[in-house]
């Protein structure tokens, strides 16, 4: 960091800070090469720094900072610079500080990002706004706030766009098609990929990154709006053109062939692309890979009709999302659940049953609580309630009463009463008591 560089002042201003901040006087900072006085006249605006001066006051400076033990840079450029330039020089800190924040995407980000904004307001700099708009960008796309991501994404594109540089103009518009992605505005993000790769063809920008890039979010953007041979053909172009050396990526695109195969009914290839998956992920310790092969697999075979094979792999990815606690272990306890009752096998069902609601419980989800309860008495108006069971339906009864204007609460209430009416009708009535 520059000597007072959060002090933006003009030229002559800024040496008289520099020296009071230092505590020491005119002379002490001219030293032996030139004249007291020439400090004197720079400072009062008389005399214009000349580069020869500043390099003599940048060597004089550097001295006296290392003989304070004070850590700051100075050079000629930086003594010579005027506010805009020092600004230059500020806003520099702050992106290195951004970059560094960028990896615990701490609120400390937005309090530094203000400071350069309220710089970038007074001074016109393309060339700072484009990256820092683009850091923002990233910043939001990490907090999962796709639009105000994209808000400054298109921030930095307009920068980019002022200063011709087409290659970051590139990269930022397939910043912005993930962000398009991840709303569902699929057709938008086809057309703003198709405008990328325009710009790549016409300026020639040789970096195959951006290509593949679009080429696999084209093929995303296409899975999701059903058009799966074009979804496919963009991967097969991705995969002849591009070696693709990166595990990550490769599995990526392993994971979006082997689903436009499972859903357009090919589910042999399928099986056997996620089966590739798997091993790439197991040689990279990927665990949530390894989840996602497991449960794709398990489902593949359940529509195979193996359900022993099914329920062998949908057992495996299920321990994996319970160790990491992954998002995406309700919806694999669901797929168990869906194939012991395909088979008949309730009681079996109740143990994963009970998992699901203590997740809904810790997570106040009453949308899955429902689901849930709703998916025990199933078990219950089929199978033998036990002792232990009882309980369960006492809760759902005191859950009833006091969620009774909550979504789906309907059905509940009409498993409850098809349960109770042969076996204990005041029950039904305790439903429905206000008291």
């Amino acid at each position: 960091m520059y000597i007072l560089e959060d002090t933006i002042l003009p030229t002559n201003e800024k040496i008289r800070a520099i020296r009071k901040f230092l505590k020491i006087n005119q002379k002490e900072l001219a030293g032996d090469n030139i004249d007291r006085s020439l400090i004197s006249y720079i400072e009062n605006g008389k005399v214009k720094l000349s580069n020869e001066t500043a390099k003599i006051l940048a060597n004089n400076l550097s001295r006296i900072l290392k003989e304070k033990n004070l850590n700051y840079q100075v050079d000629a450029d930086y003594l010579l610079a005027d506010e805009k330039k020092q600004a230059s020089y500020r806003l520099n800190t702050i992106i290195e500080i951004l970059k560094n924040m960028m990896k615990d995407s701490t609120d400390e980000f937005l309090t530094k990002f203000y400071i350069a904004e309220e710089l970038l307001r007074k001074w016109d700099i393309p060339s700072k706004k484009a990256v820092i708009y683009d850091l923002v960008g990233d910043y939001f796309f990490n907090k999962l706030n796709y639009y105000r991501s994209e808000f400054y994404y298109m921030m930095a594109l307009g920068n980019y766009f002022r200063l011709n540089d087409y290659r970051n103009l590139v990269n930022v518009c397939t910043k912005i098609v993930r962000c398009l992605i991840k709303r569902g505005e699929y057709e938008e993000a086809i057309s703003l990929n198709d405008y990328a790769m325009s710009i790549i063809e016409d300026f020639k920008i040789l970096d195959s990154d951006f290509k593949e890039r679009i080429l696999f979010n084209n093929s995303l953007a296409l899975f999701k709006i059903e058009l799966y041979e074009e979804s496919l053909n963009c991967l097969d172009k991705l995969i002849s053109e591009f070696d693709i050396s990166e595990e990550s990526k490769q599995m990526d695109i392993l994971l979006l062939k082997a689903n436009i195969y499972n859903l357009i009914g090919k589910l042999e290839e399928s099986l056997e692309i996620y089966k590739q998956l798997l091993e790439l992920a197991k040689q990279s310790s990927n665990l949530e890979r390894m989840a996602i092969a497991y449960n794709n697999i398990g489902a593949i075979y359940h529509r195979l009709n193996n359900i022993e094979q099914s329920i062998k792999f949908l057992k495996k990815s299920l321990r994996i999302r319970r160790n990491i606690k992954s998002e995406r272990l309700v919806f694999t306890i669901k797929s168990i659940i869906n194939i012991l009752f395909d088979t008949g096998e309730y009681n079996k069902s109740k143990i994963y049953l009970f998992e699901l609601l203590s997740i809904a419980k810790k997570e106040e989800d009453i949308s899955l609580l429902i689901e849930t309860y709703c998916r025990l008495m199933d078990v219950f108006l089929v199978d033998l309630v036990d002792i232990e069971d009882e309980k369960f339906i006492d809760e759902m009864i005191k859950f009833v009463r006091e969620n009774r204007e909550a979504e789906g609460i309907g059905e509940l209430i009409a498993k409850l009463c098809k349960y109770f009416v042969n076996k204990d009708i005041y029950k039904i009535r305790d439903l429905f008591d206000r008291g």
